[in-house]
This record gives C-alpha cells, sequence and structure tokens, in this order.
C-alpha cells in the first residue's frame, strides 16, 4: 500500500518514463499466477466491496460506484469523505488511520500538480473536480487475504476518525 508508515512519500513526477508491470511476452502463467487465481481474487474483492458498502452505509462517507453493466476488479476500494458533514480534514482522517495501523493510501494525486507537470505550465485550479476528488478520497485496504475481522478494523476505526 504505497510507502511504509513512517518513510517521507515520494516527491511527486519529475520525469516522463513507462512503467511496466509485466514484460513484454509474459503472461500470467509465464509468472506463476493462475487463471483460477486471478479469477478468486476478483470474485474476493468483489465480496469485500459489497460488504464494505453495506458497512459504511450510515456514515459520511461516498462509497466507489459502478455500472450495472461493468464489472471493476475492484484492486482499490475509495471512500470519499464528505468533508461538509464531518468537522476533521482530510489530513487528520488520513493520519489517525495511519496512526492505528490501517494501511491508508492516496489516489490519485493530480497529475498536473506534479512538478514535471507544473514545470510545463500547469497549475492548481487548472482541473477542478480532479482536484476536488483528491481532497476527499482515500484508498483503504482491499487485497485478496483481506480478512472480515480486519475489515471490520477498518471501518471501525473509520468510524473513530470521523466523529
Amino acid at each position: 500500500m504505497g510507502y511504509l508508515i513512517g518513510k517521507k512519500p515520494p516527491e511527486g513526477i519529475t520525469a516522463v518514463g513507462v512503467l511496466k508491470r509485466i514484460e513484454a511476452g509474459e503472461s500470467f502463467k509465464d509468472i506463476g499466477i493462475s487463471i483460477y487465481w486471478i479469477q478468486r481474487w476478483k470474485k474476493e474483492n468483489a465480496e469485500f466491496a459489497r460488504r464494505y458498502d453495506e458497512l459504511f452505509a450510515e456514515l459520511p462517507v461516498i462509497t466507489p460506484w459502478e455500472h450495472p453493466d461493468s464489472y471493476s476488479g475492484l484492486h482499490l476500494y475509495i471512500i470519499r469523505l464528505q468533508l461538509g458533514d464531518i468537522n476533521k480534514t482530510h489530513r487528520q482522517v488520513f493520519e489517525f488511520l495511519r496512526d492505528q495501523g490501517v494501511g491508508v493510501n492516496l489516489h490519485y494525486i493530480p497529475v498536473h500538480t506534479q512538478p514535471y507537470y507544473r514545470n510545463m505550465g500547469f497549475n492548481v485550479g487548472d482541473f477542478p473536480r480532479a482536484e476536488s476528488y483528491y481532497r476527499d478520497a482515500i484508498s483503504l485496504p482491499m487485497f485478496p487475504t483481506l480478512q472480515e475481522e480486519q475489515q471490520d478494523y477498518v471501518v471501525s476505526t473509520v468510524r473513530q476518525a470521523l466523529t
């Protein structure tokens, strides 16, 4: 989940490059992941997401929306804080969760605010919706081995953070 607690986060994008997760010619089979496991992880993530949706239903957060005619792999579960309904800042909630051991992260930092793009002339305010999303979004733990007890802890800790 991003950088480790206690380490300084990266300074941002300073150059443009290519991120390759699988080399050309490789397949999931080549790297030891079978279709069975990929399908199982997708199914488990969907179940965890539905459970998160139910557990967050009464809290001042917006949960991920999925078009009924589509399907997401749900490798991230991002809530959006309804900051107008709570008496905390995004940073206060985020840091409280981190302090309590919840592996939260931020997705996605608006690209136009990164050093490389600022040097190209982009400014804060150029894309207000992206900035608004970033101001209230927090990624919660979502991974194939997540246990219900861990998920309960995440939700109860979010509840504490919002009050």
